[in-house]
């Protein structure tokens, strides 16, 4: 079946605002924030049957290790339109003519389900990065101390390269900035110390931890410590990559991101969490 690929035009915006609802389940505000807000129009891909749209994928420019790529975000096609080979179509013309175009050496994305792991692995995807869960108790410490949501996009960009001792997929200043002004809108709170740095949310007695980044362990436990003298809870549930194993063991282990590398280079180990799930608009 033959579909015509290419950026969206901006009077095709409402259909696909509809597609984001319909795939995604998203208010029109909420979707009209992902495709306004996230990235611009013409980092917004379409497949095209006749006069309709039938898939979308955006195309939010990331960096990686001194790398540029682009990170797939909102892969969604009608559900009339499913199993047809839209979404393939489009993802292949993104690698193909889209990316040498912008210049992107990778493209990376985080499959919605671990069934999407086999269908994007046809596609030249490979598992790139893993994210370890870790439960762990706060211990009191009355004394402890830390800056609670002072974290701005400047300064989490600098804490990032400074606390983090592997490379990390990074958005946008504009894609970021969205990210972050959803996460504290959402209850999200940001918490520093001298020695690292944590995006958290309240649930129940519970902390979850989305991003934590830390240069020794000692860094850490200000952090959690801090935190529970704030909060009042006792426990941490806390998403990392793989340099957590040295202050917290193996944890539970689940894949996460994959990656299509688009030049024959191998990419180097790194860390993919973009505080894209599991709260607010961006949860999907």
């Amino acid at each position: 079946m033959e579909y015509e690929i290419r950026t969206v035009q901006p009077e095709e915006l409402p259909t696909l605002i509809a597609l984001e609802q319909e795939c995604f389940g998203d208010s029109e505000a909420d979707a009209r924030l992902i495709l306004q807000q996230f990235t611009d129009l013409r980092n917004i891909w379409v497949s095209v049957q006749g006069d309709r749209v039938v898939s979308m994928a955006l195309t939010v420019p990331v960096t990686f290790a001194d790398r540029e790529g682009a990170y797939l975000y909102a892969l969604g096609t009608r559900g009339d339109a499913r199993n047809r080979g839209s979404m393939h179509a489009l993802i292949q013309h993104i690698k193909i003519v889209a990316a040498p175009h912008r210049k992107w050496s990778f493209l990376c994305l985080i499959p919605a389900n671990p069934q999407l792991f086999d269908f994007y692995e046809k596609m030249g995807f490979v598992p790139a990065f893993s994210r370890r869960r870790y439960t762990l108790p706060i211990r009191r410490n009355l004394l402890a101390v830390a800056e609670f949501d002072s974290v701005t996009l400047p300064l989490l960009l600098q804490l990032r390269k400074k606390c983090s001792k592997i490379p990390c997929v990074q958005l946008e200043a504009k894609s970021l900035a969205a990210v972050m002004t959803d996460y504290y809108s959402c209850g999200g709170s940001s918490v520093q110390v001298e020695g690292g740095y944590g995006f958290f949310r309240k649930n129940g007695d519970t902390l979850v931890f989305d991003e934590l980044f830390a240069q020794d362990e000692q860094s850490v436990q200000k952090l959690l410590q801090a935190c529970r003298e704030k909060t009042g809870c006792s426990q941490a549930i806390i998403f990392a990559g793989d340099e957590a194993l040295l202050w917290f063991g193996s944890g539970s282990y689940s894949p996460y991101g994959m990656v299509c590398t688009l030049n024959g280079g191998k990419m180097p180990v790194g860390y993919m969490g973009l505080m894209l799930e599991s709260y607010g608009v961006f949860d999907g």
